[in-house]
């Protein structure tokens, strides 16, 4: 080992030290409060048995946080499925989910009654709270469910129907934005947290340890975070990424050979991937955590960085207008109002909500929008509920951006057809190591979103070529376009240097050592950066049929020296290391020839 990495291991141990011990330090202080207490209180059992609640609600918290890290379950939050349960527990399952159904239902009529209002957050939440209310006090006061009324009470439901009404609200504006068969398993899956929830909530064993052996205590928070940091991957991972294993029980069992290998004795390497190679949601989340401070992610709103990618020359769609408050509604309006072709969009959502791009005007003044013809009035409301927080979940603010519509290289047109589609470049420390693009489809509305249903086309970092196609909606390869039946098993995208050289100058700007900056070729050719995402989602793995984690991890072992490197040259050593496959040992293949090969190979031709 050189100097240079055995450095480096100490710095990484005394750094894993610092985060340990205080972690260590807090488990032994619960344990010996929780040894005094024992010794202290002679009868446990009933002096916490007031504070009950609170022992049902911890060990929910765990089974969720499980359900959802380990399983992988997609539930809508951790408390919401446990604070449900609460209700389960106190009147029955029976009537518990009675009760849920009954608030679930009423709040989603209401959200789909008041949709067309697009109100924002605060007043639309409000409304359906009011409802639900009203609803549930007239049921008691009627008596419409004489059985229920000795469990039923303000009280016992108030927190769970808040949290209730939120989670319907979620689920509806998901509808709104996706359809129905994402969100409705996603309410599948929180069904099944909040039942796992009362189960563990309803165990009188199981509590009354909690209750008298408060020593344990510390064992629950200990697991919780041996949940949360030692999870690499998944149980419905192993499904997703499942073509890299050889199949999901190969992943899961077999460790990157096949099952019927294994079943034959042969250990010999296979042409898949083991799961050491390919990058998880839980690890995906540490890597974002160490490499993208909080203090670093917050300032990552799309009209900061457009700020900074205007001003320092790299090209990104004009910014009209910018409204953080209702107060500047009026100016942004005006802007619309002279112009024909825009981009209105919410600056701090995610995943394509709430976007509209608008290419045209219709003879009869209307707008021809990506949401269908709409009167400026019906434009402007859009922009009031931007602000007012329709797409940033809890939040009850965000700023409305009315930007340039950039038209797309016709060599998109020729494989899509329409849409916006874009090339995802994700940047490790500033080098380039994995990339895609994303071609939009009628079913994702012209969109380049993967979830919505994109065709994700994974691109070769050496030269730009196609790698392999893949559908995420539909889980299927794909050799041709659904759409427009074009050939996408062979496509080079035009002005590749550039485009990864922008990916590298957007990412040193946003000053994220983790990020997926989202490029589109404009009617010249040129790259135009769309946005830089601080938490790029890992479809682009089944896209490249290539794992994530080998080259964040060769990555991670090169000397602090890299960081300092010029953008040419850091997209120079990633085309380099693409070629040579992304070896563990990434300064193995670096030889000045190499770099300066690469080098003039891109200055004698841009569209390498």
């Amino acid at each position: 080992m050189t100097d240079s990495r055995l450095a480096a291991a100490l710095d990484d141990f005394f750094e894993r030290f610092l985060v340990v011990y205080p972690i260590v330090g807090l488990i032994l202080a619960l344990f010996l409060a929780g040894a005094l207490v024992q010794r202290q209180v002679p009868d446990l059992a009933g002096a916490f048995e007031p504070y009950r609640l609170f022992f049902q609600i911890a060990i929910a918290g765990l089974a969720v946080a499980f359900f959802r890290n380990t399983i992988g379950a997609r539930s809508y939050g951790l408390f919401a499925p446990a604070s449900i349960a609460f209700v389960l527990v106190l009147a029955g399952p029976f009537w518990g989910v009675l009760v849920f159904l009954n608030v679930f239902i009423i709040s989603l009529a209401t959200a789909f009654v008041v949709s067309p209002l697009r109100l924002g957050s605060a007043p639309r939440l409000a409304t359906q709270l009011v409802v639900v209310g009203f609803s549930l006090a007239l049921f008691r006061v009627l008596g419409a469910l004489p059985e229920l009324n000795p469990y039923f009470s303000a009280t016992s439901v108030f927190f769970p129907t808040i949290i209730t009404v939120w989670f319907a609200d979620r689920f509806a504006r998901d509808v709104d934005e996706r359809g129905w068969p994402l969100p409705s398993l996603r309410l599948a899956w929180t069904t099944g947290a909040i039942f796992l929830a009362y189960l563990v909530m309803s165990s009188e064993a199981l509590v009354s340890y909690l209750m008298t052996t408060p020593t344990a205590w510390s064992i629950l928070v200990g697991v919780n975070i041996l949940v949360g940091y030692y999870s690499r991957f998944r149980l419905t991972e192993y499904v997703r990424f499942g073509d890299h294993f050889g199949g999901a029980l190969a992943g899961l069992v077999a460790r990157g050979t096949t099952i019927k290998d294994r079943f034959r004795g042969d250990e010999s390497p296979v042409e898949y991937h083991g799961v050491d190679e390919v990058l998880s949601m839980n690890e995906r989340n540490r890597y974002i955590a160490r490499y993208n401070p909080p203090a670093v992610a917050g300032q990552v709103e799309k009209a900061t960085i457009k700020q900074r990618l205007h001003r320092l020359g790299i090209p990104a769609p004009e910014t009209y207008a910018v409204a953080t408050r209702v107060s500047d509604l009026h100016a942004l309006s005006e802007e619309m109002a002279s112009r024909d072709e825009f981009v209105l969009k919410p600056g701090d959502a995610s995943g394509g909500e709430g976007i509209v791009v608008v290419s045209g005007r219709n003879d009869d003044g209307t707008f021809d929008a990506s949401m269908g013809h709409l009167s400026q009035s019906e434009l402007s409301a859009h922009a009031h509920r931007i602000v007012q927080g329709q797409y940033t979940g809890l939040e009850l603010r965000d700023s409305a951006l009315l930007e340039e519509r950039i038209v797309p290289a016709p060599f998109f047109e020729t494989l899509c057809g329409g849409g916006v589609p874009d090339v995802r470049v994700i940047v490790f420390r500033g080098i380039p190591v994995m990339s895609m693009t994303r071609l939009p489809t009628r079913e994702s509305d012209g969109a380049a979103n993967l979830h919505k249903g994109a065709v994700g086309v994974g691109l070769s970092i050496a030269d730009g070529r196609s790698i392999h196609a893949f559908q995420q909606s539909r889980n299927r390869t794909l050799d041709v376009h659904p759409d427009t039946g074009a050939d996408i098993s062979d496509v080079a995208i035009p002005n590749w240097n550039a485009v990864l050289v922008t990916a590298a100058e957007a990412a040193t700007v946003s000053n994220l050592g983790y990020c997926g900056v989202d490029i589109t070729l404009d009617e010249a050719g040129e790259p135009v950066v769309f946005e830089v995402n601080v938490r790029p989602g890992l479809g682009i793995q089944n896209a490249t049929q290539s794992g994530l984690k080998g080259r964040l991890r060769a990555l991670e072992q090169l000397p602090s020296s890299y960081d300092f490197l010029d953008v040419r040259r850091a997209v120079a050593l990633a085309r380099t290391w693409d070629r040579a496959g992304w070896p563990a040992d990434l300064e193995s293949v670096v030889t000045a020839d190499e770099v300066s090969g690469v080098i003039r190979e891109t200055e004698v031709n841009v569209d390498a």
